[in-house]
C-alpha cells in the first residue's frame, strides 16, 4: 500500500497529530503503557522564494517574477501520564526528534536543553502554587546510520554506580532522575526486511528500502496486523494532490540544505587541516628556535672560553668561522 514517508516532516506531524497513533508509536517504544498524552508541537514556518519565469510577453522578453512558499519544520514534545512497573502513575516529559541526515546534535542539544527548563505547576498540601520539573525521555528517529551501533533500536539508561567500587546502585533521588535523562534511537535504515520482534514489526511503515522510484517521500509497504492502522492513516495523503506538493517542496528544501550542510562541512574540515598543518609547523617552528638557542648558547660559552684561555678575538676568528664583529657582540 502507497503511504506518505513518515521521516518527512510533513508527513510525521500527520501522523503524530493523530493522538491515538502518537500514544500507540511512543508506548511501544518505551515499553510503558501510556495513560493519557498531551502534546506541545513545535513549528516554525520557513519561507522558501524562488523565481518562476512567466511566459513571453509580445515583446518576446521572458520575465521573472518572485514567488514564496511556505515549509513548516517540526518537533513534537509531550507531557505524559505513564504506569510504571509497580502500577503506580508518573508523569513524564517526552520528547521526539527526526533527522533524515547527519550532524543534528547541536540541534538535538538545543532542543533538550529547552525541555530542563519545562515542567509543570501544582499546588502543594497547604495550597502554596509551585512549579516541579518533570522526568524527561527522548526518541530520536534517524534516516541515517551509526556506524557504531548495528542495532535498529537502542535504548540508553542513566543508571547510577558508585565511583570509587563501580558497583551499581538501584536507588535514585529526584536529583540524578531530573538531571539525566532515558534515550530512545530508532535506526530507521536497519529496521530488517524480516522483523523479528513486535516493535520492529511495528515500524515497519518507516522501512525506507520500500521507496517509490523518483519520489522518496512515498512508500510502497504491506501492512500487518501490527502496523496495519499506522499503514492506512499514512495512505490517506499519498493519495493527495496537494500533500504531495507540500512533500515534494520539503524535498526541494532539504536537498538544498543538505548540498549547503555538506560544503559547509567541507569548509570546516578544510579549514580544520590548515589549523593541523599551521600547528604541526608551528612546532616545528619551536623546535629548531630551541635548537639554534642551544647552538647559540654553545657557540657564546666556546668564545667567552677562548678569550679566557687568552686568544685573541682575530685568533678566535679564525677557528671558529665567526667574524669579528659577531664575536664583539657576544662579549
Amino acid at each position: 500500500m502507497r503511504i506518505v514517508n513518515p521521516l518527512y516532516d510533513t508527513a510525521f506531524k500527520y501522523l503524530m497529530d493523530n493522538e491515538k497513533l502518537a500514544k500507540k508509536l511512543i508506548s511501544a517504544i518505551i515499553d510503558k503503557e501510556i495513560l493519557s498524552l498531551e502534546v506541545f508541537p513545535q513549528e516554525t514556518a520557513i519561507e522558501l522564494k524562488r523565481t518562476k519565469p512567466r511566459k513571453e510577453s509580445k515583446r518576446k522578453r521572458k520575465t521573472e517574477t518572485t514567488i514564496s512558499e511556505y515549509l513548516s519544520i517540526y518537533r513534537l514534545d509531550f507531557k505524559a501520564v505513564v504506569k510504571t512497573e509497580d502500577g503506580k502513575e508518573q508523569k513524564i516529559l517526552i520528547e521526539v526528534q527526526k533527522s533524515r541526515y547527519p550532524d543534528p546534535i547541536d540541534r538535538f542539544r538545543q532542543y533538550l536543553g529547552a525541555n530542563y527548563l519545562r515542567g509543570e505547576k501544582y499546588v502543594d498540601e497547604k495550597g502554596v502554587e509551585k512549579f516541579r520539573s518533570l522526568p524527561i525521555i527522548s526518541i530520536y528517529f534517524l534516516g541515517y546510520l551509526m556506524s557504531e551501533y548495528q542495532e535498529p533500536a537502542i535504548f540508553v539508561d542513566n543508571q547510577v554506580f558508585n565511583a570509587v567500587s563501580k558497583k551499581k546502585i538501584d536507588v535514585k533521588n529526584d536529583f540524578v532522575k531530573l538531571l539525566t535523562h532515558q534515550t530512545y534511537v530508532i535506526q530507521v535504515l536497519r529496521i530488517p526486511a524480516r522483523p523479528n520482534s513486535r516493535l520492529m514489526r511495528l515500524l515497519t511503515f518507516f522501512d525506507q528500502t520500500h521507496q517509490i522510484e523518483g519520489k522518496d517521500y512515498i512508500l510502497n509497504v504491506e501492512s500487518n496486523s501490527l502496523n496495519k492502522d499506522f499503514v492506512e492513516h499514512l495512505n490517506i495523503p499519498a493519495e493527495s494532490d496537494e500533500f504531495g506538493r507540500k512533500l515534494q517542496l520539503e524535498k526541494e528544501y532539504t536537498t538544498e540544505w543538505e548540498r549547503i550542510s555538506m560544503e559547509l562541512m567541507e569548509e570546516r574540515e578544510i579549514s580544520q587541516k590548515q589549523r593541523e598543518e599551521l600547528e604541526v609547523k608551528d612546532k616545528e617552528l619551536q623546535v629548531k628556535d630551541k635548537e639554534l638557542g642551544k647552538k647559540d648558547s654553545i657557540i657564546e660559552n666556546l668564545v667567552r672560553t677562548l678569550l679566557l684561555s687568552g686568544k685573541s678575538k682575530e685568533e678566535i676568528s679564525i677557528l671558529t668561522g665567526i667574524s669579528v664583529s659577531e664575536i664583539e657582540k657576544l662579549t
